[in-house]
């Protein structure tokens, strides 16, 4: 700490006239408990009342939902499948879960919601309509639950539930190992059987999180009808690495939101990828949020207060990191986005007048989280020393 110290008997008066405020004043020093547990009220505060540009008509803390799980299941043979493929949607995005079926081929297990119990019959006809597609002209072997919102206008959600899907769909899944993908991606030909193998050549697979290198289909999103099936054909016509490469050269395929927000696949380091022929490690990194498979059991459930667009999957991700598990990148297979329109949620969050809060909010909530992630893992490394 800084000392004034007494006055010189040489110093002239201007300087023993000085007032105090123009003289350095001590730094404060503030101890890290004090830091941590500030940081642990205000992270209170922002995780418990999210503003506006998450949920534009935020419901309760946690809201319930009724789920109903095998509506609707496959009758096709499960022997020797050993990953389902866990995703969520709305009806409205039915066309591309056949295309993502088709592409996969293998188990699936599926949640879709129903916004209110008034909306059952209609979207259970429009399912039905959907699964018998997939059982008839596909090997998929799909599994359908749904999810209803609540009635009550005043607890009626506005924002698409998005992480309370996720876990219903996951919790329908048996399988050893599960991946974890969103509706609108199609994957290469085969990356059933290579996650397969994959998971069974590795000495830890139940430690690693088997990342998918992702992949979005440059324009065609503003498309209807006829143009945007023919689109969407070119982007399921990718089935291995060589035409996904074909498709980069000729700038109709870039990596996944690598310009809209770079943190969130950057770390899989596609210029290895493309001359990887083996699976490689990669470091978790602020914002890193891919599409991965991994051992069912140890697959944390997402947080279910995120609604809408934006950091549920990024949470989800860093709680998976904090267990300890590592990245792993597959050689070979990948998966590529369809073009689609942006949903309601996501030009909400893209929203120009509110791009500083939604950076800084971000911002603070990914620090404050992994903060307490890593304290807390400080903590129990400590327990299980001692």
């Amino acid at each position: 700490m800084y000392e004034y110290g007494p006055l010189r008997e040489d110093d002239d008066d201007e300087h023993a006239a000085k007032p105090m405020r123009n003289r350095p004043r001590p730094k404060m020093r503030i101890p890290k408990v004090a830091c941590f547990v500030i940081g642990l009220f205000l992270g209170g505060l922002l995780w418990s009342t999210p503003p506006v540009v998450y949920r534009p008509t935020p419901p309760a803390e946690k809201q319930d939902y009724e789920v109903i799980v095998g509506e609707f299941k496959s009758q096709k043979d499960r022997a020797g499948e050993t990953c389902t493929l866990v995703t969520q949607c709305s009806v409205d995005r039915f066309s591309k879960l056949v295309k993502q079926a088709r592409a996969w081929g293998g188990l699936m297990s599926v949640c879709v919601y129903v916004p209110t119990i008034a909306d059952y019959d209609q979207v259970r006809m429009q399912t039905k309509l959907m699964f018998d597609q997939v059982e008839e002209s596909t090997t998929a072997i799909m599994d359908v639950a749904f999810l209803i919102g609540v009635e009550d206008s005043e607890l009626l959600d506005t924002e698409y539930p998005i992480n309370n899907l996720r876990n219903a769909a996951l919790s329908a899944a048996s399988s050893p190992f599960v991946f974890l993908v969103d509706v609108d991606f199609v994957c290469s030909s085969g990356l059933r059987h290579k996650i397969s193998v994959t998971t069974a050549a590795s000495d830890s697979a139940d430690q690693v999180a088997f990342v998918v290198p992702a992949f979005e289909w440059v324009g065609g999103r503003d498309l209807v009808g006829a143009d945007m099936e023919r689109e969407e054909q070119r982007v399921c016509d990718l089935v291995d690495k060589s035409l996904l490469h074909e498709a980069q050269v000729q700038g109709l395929v870039i990596p996944f939101r690598i310009v809209h927000c770079p943190p969130g696949h950057g770390s899989t380091n596609y210029p290895r990828w493309w001359t990887s022929s083996t699976p490689y490690v990669v470091n978790h990194t602020e914002r890193y949020e891919p599409y991965i498979a991994m051992r069912r059991e140890l697959v944390p459930r997402y947080d279910e207060r995120f609604r809408g667009y934006g950091m549920n999957k990024i949470s989800h991700l860093l709680q998976i990191a904090h267990s300890g598990a590592k990245f792993m990148v597959v050689p070979d297979d990948f998966i590529v986005a369809l073009p689609h329109p942006h949903s309601p949620s996501r030009i909400i969050w893209n929203d120009k007048r509110a791009e500083a809060s939604r950076t800084l909010l971000a911002r603070i909530f990914y620090f404050l989280v992994r903060k307490a992630f890593e304290m807390a893992t400080s903590i129990r490394s400590n327990w299980m020393l001692g």
